[in-house]
């Protein structure tokens, strides 16, 4: 019954205790005597994954920017290179776009334990926030999420120019990143 369920599940969005109810109607009363009781065959029904797999190559990974949108309904996917072993992704809003034309101390870092299995990087550049001196009672705001393919300097200066191009008028005062060579591409691409 638990295969029936995740078959259903995946080919069709029924209402539980209607799918369950049709599968149901089919067996014998003796065979819906061992089955567990409604509420339990509802929440397998529901735990199912209703999303496709995920993609095992760039070729695969199909990104439509008005499907990929945050709570308030604004496009979130704001940038993507293309199709190709050097495809960089970025997610951001205009919002948060404008945030780092406004705001003059930026943090950037990435991690690489949790990224989806095409990328090598999601690399985040947040923004301090807060009263008159941010420094010591702000709080970080994240604008832009990036994925990156790996840790090529030649992938980060197309992921900073993409920003600067996006916010011409973007101004770090401050910029904070564990990697040194981060603080030579910035200089570059802001003119520090």
């Amino acid at each position: 019954m638990k295969d029936l369920l995740r078959k259903r599940r995946r080919k069709t969005n029924d209402n539980p205790h209607v799918a369950i109810g049709e599968m149901t109607s089919l067996l014998s009363e003796s065979a819906k005597s061992l089955l567990p009781n409604q509420h339990v065959l509802k929440m397998m029904y529901k735990r199912q994954r209703v999303a496709p797999p995920n993609p095992v190559s760039f070729e695969e990974l199909q990104l439509d920017a008005e499907n990929i949108k945050i709570f308030s309904n604004r496009n979130f996917l704001f940038y993507d290179s293309g199709i190709g072993p050097d495809r960089i992704v970025i997610f951001a809003t205009k919002g948060n776009i404008e945030f780092l034309t406004m705001l003059k101390i930026w943090l950037a870092d990435g991690t690489f334990k949790s990224v989806p299995t095409l990328f090598c990087q999601l690399y985040t550049v947040h923004c301090l926030i807060g009263g008159p001196n941010p420094l010591e009672n702000g709080h970080l705001l994240p604008c832009v999420y990036a994925l990156l393919p790996n840790k090529s300097i030649a992938t980060y200066i197309k992921m900073w120019k993409v920003i600067r191009d996006a916010c011409p008028n973007c101004q770090p005062h401050y910029f904070l990143s564990a990697l040194s060579k981060q603080q030579s591409i910035l200089s570059i691409q802001f003119g520090h």
